[in-house]
This record gives structure tokens, C-alpha cells and sequence, in this order.
């Protein structure tokens, strides 16, 4: 995750969960980006390129701040956060 990702709590965590699973029902399940349905992360490995994942809108680079708040979030599929991150 690079040099800007930090530890995060126990309750920060479960708030980006149901953050992640409020946006996956708003968004119907599609990536923002690239409009892939996505699944939300199971022990399937298989299916982790479509995994539901949380992409910052602004970079953690540029805003270091921690927000949990859905509108800071889009819904990304694992495949295009991973490739946003360079």
C-alpha cells in the first residue's frame, strides 16, 4: 500500500466496512471506473480482481487526514484501486 497507509483502529476499520457495503448498494455493485460488477471480499481468491474495495477521491498524499465519511470514498473494483496507487 505504499508509504502513506496507516495502522487503523478496530472501529475505524468496521466504519470503512459498512462504509464499503453502504456504497456497493448504492452504486449497484459497479466500480466506479470501470462499471465491473463487484462481489464483496470473501475467502474466494479467485474472485479478488472484482473484490469491492474503497478508493480515497482525494489521495491519502494530499490530504493526510483521516475521514471516515462515505462521501471521501468511491467504490472501486480491487483491480483499478491496485492500479491507482503509483
Amino acid at each position: 500500500m505504499g508509504n502513506n497507509h496507516r495502522k487503523l483502529s478496530g472501529s475505524q476499520r468496521r466504519r470503512l466496512r459498512k462504509i464499503r457495503d453502504e456504497l456497493h448498494s448504492e452504486q449497484g455493485g459497479s466500480c466506479h471506473y470501470c462499471g465491473i460488477e463487484t462481489v464483496l471480499p470473501c475467502t474466494d481468491t479467485a474472485q479478488r480482481l472484482v473484490w469491492a474495495t474503497l478508493d480515497h477521491k482525494i489521495p491519502l498524499g494530499l490530504d493526510r487526514a483521516f475521514k471516515p465519511d462515505k462521501l471521501a470514498f468511491v467504490l472501486a473494483c480491487y483491480s483499478c484501486n491496485s492500479s491507482r496507487r503509483a
